[in-house]
């Protein structure tokens, strides 16, 4: 999609949802890029890109339809070269993977209690355990 956009940015034109959503299912050559997985993009690296919703002439009609218009978070004038989108996918792969880390840690840290209590469980019983054996 990245690559898609900035050339779509780079000639000036007028970057809606259709055309990035055609281009990356010929590109991917899958049947399915929807605007839930634009929303998983902007989740992972929020400031890669404005949206907007705009009236926009439909082609070969004069009537204006409402589309959902994608802009780079980049100044209008500034063409995307080679290094920025290299930056922009190492902030992507960087937001990743520290979202992988907080959903890791998270984790364990549920497995460390879950093992913590088991322990606690299980010392308990055999405290339970050891008193009734002295009482018999």
């Amino acid at each position: 999609m990245e690559s898609i956009v900035s050339i779509l940015h780079n000639r000036k034109e007028l970057i809606t949802f259709m055309k990035v959503k055609a281009a990356v299912q010929t590109q991917v050559r899958r049947t399915a890029f929807k605007e839930r997985h634009l929303g998983q993009i902007l989740t992972v690296f929020p400031n890669a890109y404005k949206l907007s919703i705009d009236k926009v002439k439909a082609l070969g009609s004069s009537k204006s339809i409402q589309e959902l218009v994608i802009s780079l978070d980049v100044g209008a004038d500034e063409k995307m070269t080679a290094t920025l989108m290299t930056a922009r996918r190492r902030k992507f792969h960087e937001n990743l993977l520290n979202i992988c880390h907080r959903h890791h840690k998270v984790k364990v840290n549920l497995i460390s209690t879950t093992f913590v209590f088991i322990l606690y469980l299980y010392e308990l019983a055999l405290h339970v355990c050891s008193i009734l054996c002295r009482n018999i």
